[in-house]
């Protein structure tokens, strides 16, 4: 019994591992698409919907939140458009079994200086090469 055990915990830790080594982190600029895997699945950088980030140079109560809005497509037709954000990396945005995930959003804010929304670069973490499925 001690065995299996053994033998089923070695085998989700070598899975878990492996599905980590083949994420990779993709930029997107806004407005802007990119492919994210070799199944014609794309990510679309929509909008920065907040940004409330403290800027450099300032003592906030709070450190803010960055949330940008992101459109997921696939070859054929099917997309979903969702929201992500950089204070909530454990909720993903999930298309077709692929959880996408908002690194960070460049630039920081700094103090007197406003960001035009064609600035922004979004740093997504997703998969790399062909979908996996997860069991």
């Amino acid at each position: 019994m001690k065995y299996l055990i053994l033998i089923a915990v070695t085998f989700f830790g070598l899975q878990t591992f492996t599905t980590a080594q083949d994420a990779t982190r993709i930029e997107v600029r806004h407005g802007h698409e990119k492919p994210l895997d070799q199944d014609g699945i794309k990510i679309r950088f929509l909008a920065v919907t907040e940004d409330s980030r403290c800027p450099k140079g300032v003592n906030c109560v709070w450190a803010g939140v960055a949330r940008v809005k992101l459109e997921v497509s696939k070859a054929g037709g099917k997309s979903c458009v969702f929201e992500v954000n950089t204070n909530e990396k454990n909720k993903p945005a999930v298309f077709d079994g692929l959880e996408i995930r908002l690194e960070k959003l460049d630039p920081y804010p700094s103090n007197g200086r406003t960001i035009d929304a064609d600035e922004y670069v979004a740093t997504f973490f997703g998969p790399k090469g062909s979908r996996k499925v997860t069991p």
